[in-house]
């Protein structure tokens, strides 16, 4: 069994994930895999150096993430060119997770919609907050401005667009306490 779980930034979806393995599933971290290829992929930081500039590079060799981020969320083309040296690498170690993962998998990929990991999944679930909510957890979390945060946001798909790409819907507007409930109870239901 593999559950794919997308939504927008700020929307819990890590939290979503994080219970999903509490309860027995090995968790897959597009951005943590992501996080770990960028640091660790000389050709990838070679290539970002060579199609953004080299003040998207540390002095320490490390992708300079913060600034990327703040680029592609606010340039969808940026956003694409990047993506486009990214995702396959990514796309790659998933796929090399999923097969060393056992019976039940959760997959945590903000960006599952449309992508080729969308056809491993058993079963595909969007994370849904209201967007002030999305906003001040993106604030919060990330120490962005609330224009960094929309940009991040208006960047993604619409509530319209996961909603229509996805089998089911977890909304995440109350307390943890609230989506643990939501959760378990999800993982019951479907499990039966």
């Amino acid at each position: 069994m593999i559950v794919g779980i997308t939504g927008g930034s700020g929307s819990g979806k890590s939290k979503v994930s994080a219970l999903f393995a509490e309860n027995g599933y090995t968790l897959v971290d597009a951005d943590k895999i992501a996080k770990e290829i960028m640091k660790s992929d000389d050709t990838l930081k070679k290539n970002i150096r060579e199609l953004f500039g080299k003040k998207f590079i540390l002095s320490n060799g490390e992708v300079d993430r913060k600034a990327l981020g703040a680029l592609v969320f606010k340039n969808k083309g940026k956003r694409e060119l990047l993506n486009s040296v990214t995702h396959p690498a990514i796309y790659e170690e998933i796929v090399n997770q999923v097969k060393k993962g056992g019976k039940k998998i959760v997959l945590d990929v903000p960006l599952l919609i449309g992508s080729p990991l969308y056809e491993l999944c058993d079963i595909t679930v969007a994370v849904l907050a209201d967007k002030e909510k999305r906003i001040n957890r993106i604030m919060e979390r990330d120490g962005l401005d609330k224009k960094s945060a929309e940009n991040r946001i208006n960047s993604q798909l619409s509530d319209e667009e996961y909603i229509s790409g996805t089998d089911c819907r977890i909304y995440n507007n109350g307390s943890t306490e609230e989506l643990k409930l939501i959760v378990m109870d999800f993982i019951r239901n479907f499990e039966r």
